[in-house]
């Protein structure tokens, strides 16, 4: 699977990041929406339990298991971003 990259300035936070994550893919996906996430430079991220398949963090298996797309947003984060208008 391919990783979308979004280059920033070093001082975007969290939620701008998520803004421009979802924003990006709002031309693909009807109601784009954070499915889970990870900041490398604290390293914290969502979905904290025993989820993970093997070689992965289980923000990233929880997120690509739920036909989410990787967008990596400057140095810090990641996110896996879906279509809320395709949950339940």
């Amino acid at each position: 699977m391919a990783v979308i990259t979004i280059k920033t300035s070093p001082a975007v936070g969290f939620e701008r990041a998520k803004r421009l994550a979802e924003r990006r893919l709002s031309s693909d996906m009807a109601h784009p929406m954070t499915l889970s996430w990870y900041d490398r430079c604290s390293g914290r991220g969502s979905i904290d339990h025993e989820c993970a398949a093997e070689g992965e963090q289980s923000w990233e298996t929880y997120g690509r298991t739920r036909g989410g797309t990787r967008v990596d947003v400057g140095r810090c984060y990641s996110f896996y971003v879906g279509d809320a208008a395709k949950e339940g």
